[in-house]
């Protein structure tokens, strides 16, 4: 019984163990060329065996690129600082694109991510409030424009009906970090994206 347990056990671990490593292709441009067949002639009939290969791309196997954390640099918590900032635009400033780690795309202080490639590095410029979500990060990033001019309670105390002409907009950005299933979002420090994952 024992030697039948430890077969199906040793069959298991090689089936794992026989699963493909991820691989990763890029596009190769090939120019047209003359291509040959060796057919042992020392003639100088070149004609012979021989056909024209067209301009074409080949898939050629490249490294795999590991996704990795990258922090924002801007400022993203709501302020007259603030600023809207899209994943694309934090990736590309050092040559990535945007990817996520098990559908997480972002961190935050309330949001932290400790997992994924280069999680420790990540600065929590605006503090960190509890570990929600599990410290798997955010699944998406949403920029704000709060014109605060028309907030009553910063201009106009309790008034709601005051005369005159409407203020001039002026407005504070911001970009968060949340998660799809949440309800109601207030925007705090702790909220603001201060990192993107990328790959």
């Amino acid at each position: 019984m024992s030697r039948l347990v430890f077969s199906i056990i040793a069959i298991l671990l090689c089936a794992g163990g026989a699963q493909a490593a991820e691989k990763c292709y890029k596009d190769v441009f090939v120019e047209a060329k003359m291509e040959c067949a060796g057919n042992g002639s020392h003639s100088a009939d070149f004609t012979s065996g021989c056909h024209a290969v067209p301009a074409h791309t080949e898939k050629q196997e490249v490294a795999c690129q590991v996704g990795q954390w990258v922090n924002i640099a801007a400022s993203t918590r709501m302020g007259s600082t603030g600023q809207r900032v899209t994943q694309a635009q934090v990736c590309a400033t050092v040559g990535l694109a945007p990817a996520n780690i098990n559908g997480k795309v972002c961190a935050s202080g309330e949001r932290p991510a400790r997992q994924g490639n280069g999680w420790e590095t990540i600065i929590y410029k605006y503090g960190l409030k509890g570990g929600g979500n599990g410290n798997d990060g955010g699944d998406k990033l949403e920029s704000y424009a709060k014109d605060i001019a028309r907030n009553g309670a910063l201009h106009y105390g309790s008034c709601s009906s005051c005369a005159g002409p409407a203020p001039t907009p002026v407005y504070n950005y911001g970009t968060m970090c949340y998660d799809r299933s949440m309800g109601k979002k207030n925007n705090t420090q702790q909220d603001a994206a201060i990192a993107v994952y990328c790959k």
